[in-house]
């Protein structure tokens, strides 16, 4: 990394602490509506009235209430049944994800392109977090699949400020080093900035050590990192970390008990069944 590098790094990380670096905030709409569900004595009701103001996510939130993440006996039709199958917590994280990978905007079209992939490859992650955790004693799938659709959400400021300066897109092995070293600190900042709880928030910043192992239980950054792993091994990507099976994530997860052929096997499977949730998220 040469030092001009160095200095742009430098340069972002204090212009994010000075204000310079304007890192969006949640709509009014998000807004009241994360207000009414901490409010315990909102019911489900309530909720759906106010998301039905706006027909657009309406309408998504009752094709993910339908989805194979949520399937029930029945196809819920309102928006009400939506919010009760989903459940208000997940609705809340689900909804401030979606106004989240709207909030940041680009007039580069290289940058927009990048902020399309990174959102595209987030919601894969997404979906195959949550086939990992099904097979993860103690863990919330639904949970690991927000873990999954965030963790690199930091990289969407860093592309908006680069949209401003256009010589940092060259060559693009300078704005992926910067991606590199800053998505997991501004990633956190930015969770935090728009309320999610203290365990999403440090998503970010927790998946950026491939070697962690905190704990001998997995964890949702432990689940985050065998889907990207896999998802890298089934791509082919030259991807600077450890394979799959040498991640200590992996080594304590139950998907380790299963050898490598089955293991590989379960997930592919599951992720086709799972391949027409990617597009809802």
């Amino acid at each position: 990394m040469s030092e001009a590098d160095i200095e742009v790094i430098q340069r972002i990380l204090a212009d994010t602490k000075s204000g310079k670096l304007q890192l969006p905030s949640p709509p009014e709409f998000a807004q009241d509506l994360h207000k009414a569900i901490e409010q315990e004595s909102r019911d489900t009701a309530y909720v759906a009235r106010i998301i039905q103001y706006d027909p657009g996510l309406s309408t998504r939130i009752t094709q993910v209430a339908n989805s194979p993440l949520f399937r029930g006996r029945k196809q819920v039709d309102s928006c009400k049944e939506a919010v009760t199958r989903i459940g208000l917590r997940t609705l809340k994280q689900l909804v401030l994800s979606f106004t989240l990978g709207n909030a940041f905007e680009a007039k580069n079209s290289q940058v927009k392109s990048w902020m399309a992939d990174v959102w595209d490859y987030s919601r894969e992650v997404a979906v195959m977090s949550f086939i990992i955790a099904t097979k993860t004693l103690g863990s919330d799938p639904h949970r690991a699949l927000m873990a999954g659709l965030l963790h690199n959400v930091g990289e969407l400021p860093v592309l908006q400020y680069a949209d401003g300066f256009p010589e940092l897109l060259e060559p693009v092995e300078r704005i992926q080093t910067m991606l590199d070293k800053l998505r997991g600190p501004l990633g956190t900042l930015v969770l935090k900035g728009w309320k999610f709880d203290d365990e999403l928030a440090a998503i970010p910043t927790e998946v950026e050590d491939w070697l962690r192992d905190p704990a001998p239980t997995t964890d949702y950054a432990d689940i985050v990192n065998i889907a990207r792993a896999f998802i890298s091994l089934e791509k082919g990507t030259n991807d600077t970390h450890p394979p799959l099976f040498e991640l200590p994530a992996f080594k304590k997860s139950a998907l380790c008990q299963l050898g490598p052929e089955e293991c590989l096997q379960t997930l592919k499977d599951a992720s086709a069944e799972l391949s027409v949730v990617k597009a809802l998220l």
